[in-house]
């Protein structure tokens, strides 16, 4: 990578950690994942991805709404788009272990078995007391 590249990915970075400072930007933020999570819940899900990327707009590092933006995006048929989110949100925030069962589930649905039996064991490294990973991975692991 190029000190050209290196410099304007970290005035990126700075920027984006400074909006994440910002409360007004955080609060606008969140209200517009709970907005989305509110319609997705209705089955309105074009408005809830609208929802979701206006959340994403105000804050794009935000893991939480990346994964909630996979979610509605899978449910509307879009796996790929779904796959890269819950990634996307993975890379943001490592420990997000939702994000690692929901790339798992979709992973093991797309037929990718050893993808998806990664992704379901970090997901249950990541939170041990989540049952649902234990039940998918077992299915994933019959399905091998």
């Amino acid at each position: 990578m190029s000190l050209r590249r290196k410099q304007t990915l970290q005035r990126e970075k700075t920027r984006l950690d400074e909006q994440a400072r910002d409360p007004a930007i955080v609060q606008a933020a969140i209200e517009a994942v709970r907005d989305g999570l509110v319609l997705h819940a209705a089955g309105k899900i074009d408005e809830a991805l609208k929802a979701y990327r206006r959340a994403l707009g105000h804050l794009p590092n935000f893991a939480d709404a990346h994964n909630a933006l996979g979610v509605a995006l899978r449910d509307a048929g879009d796996w790929d788009g779904a796959l890269d989110a819950f990634e996307l949100a993975i890379t943001l925030q490592p420990g997000h272990a939702q994000a690692h069962y929901n790339a798992g589930d979709l992973l093991a649905v797309q037929g990718r078995y050893g993808d998806a039996a990664k992704a379901l064991q970090r997901a249950i490294d990541l939170d041990p007391a989540r049952v649902e990973s234990y039940q998918r991975l077992g299915h994933v692991l019959f399905k091998m």
